[in-house]
């Protein structure tokens, strides 16, 4: 594989990642696979380029890539399942009830909680406090031909991939050597590809050489496809080659990294 920055310079901003490994246990020929993941908001564009705008993602796919050879494996027990990061989320629940009679409610009660008066009935809505444990980043997996994939997505309320999705002090999995005569030489290392669909980017405030800025919505189809070249071309500068980014379901490459053996 040729050896380049883990983070392309278009997305510097946008994604980071990180990986690392323990050595190789002697007994279980096993290695813990840390992965370091960010999300942020990062700007794309620099002085001198034709175009400038701010760049996140809704939606992203982290994959662990074995070797073809299939000399590494993934024990299943391994992969990190749930919880991921959680937080703790406070939710306010309204309900209504009728009281038939205005004798039967209290004035106490009904100036505390509010009265709807009609014909004799009154209507009392409540609000109750619930508490819940959600994640600010929802985390799914499934395994993939030659590894797992880990599908990352923002929260309703948030809308965009900001932050990480995991503890990466935490292993995500273990990777073991199959190799009989393991002291001979060096097993291959797994590789971590971020991925997106081209409808998980959201570009918003797009500046062209007028220094106006745009939004996405407002945009005409041939600045729209300034934009989609724009990114086509910075990510093909580092060797990441992508279809028709005019196609929403089209896969693209936005970083790769391969983990360091952390002694």
């Amino acid at each position: 594989m040729v050896q380049r920055a883990n983070n392309p310079r278009v997305f510097a901003e946008t994604i980071s990642i990180d990986a690392w490994r323990t050595p190789f246990d002697g007994k279980t020929a096993e290695a813990d696979l840390h992965i370091d993941a960010g999300f942020s908001k990062g700007r794309v564009g620099g002085p001198g380029a034709p175009i400038r705008f701010r760049l996140s993602l809704k939606r992203a796919e982290i994959q662990v890539i074995l070797d073809l050879a299939d000399v590494l494996v993934i024990p299943p027990s391994s992969v990190m399942r749930a919880p991921f990061r959680q937080v703790e989320v406070t939710k306010y629940v309204e309900s209504r009830r009728s009281i038939e009679g205005e004798a039967r409610a209290s004035l106490t009660e009904l100036s505390a909680r509010g009265q709807f008066a009609a014909k004799g009935s009154i209507e009392i809505a409540e609000t109750r406090q619930r508490s819940a444990t959600e994640g600010d980043i929802f985390v799914d997996y499934r395994k993939i031909e030659h590894g797992y994939s880990f599908a990352v997505e923002a929260s309703t309320s948030s809308r965009l991939l900001l932050g990480r999705p995991w503890d990466p002090l935490k292993p995500l999995l273990r990777v073991r050597d199959t190799r009989a005569l393991r002291q001979r030489g060096e097993p291959p290392e797994p590789r971590i590809e971020v991925r997106c669909r081209r409808e998980d980017l959201f570009v918003e405030d797009v500046e062209f050489t007028d220094k106006r800025k745009y939004s996405w919505s407002n945009l005409t189809r041939p600045k729209k496809l300034v934009v989609e070249q724009y990114i086509k071309d910075e990510l093909a500068k580092v060797g990441f080659l992508s279809g028709d980014l005019s196609d929403p379901f089209e896969s693209i490459l936005l970083s790769d990294a391969v983990p360091f053996i952390e002694s």
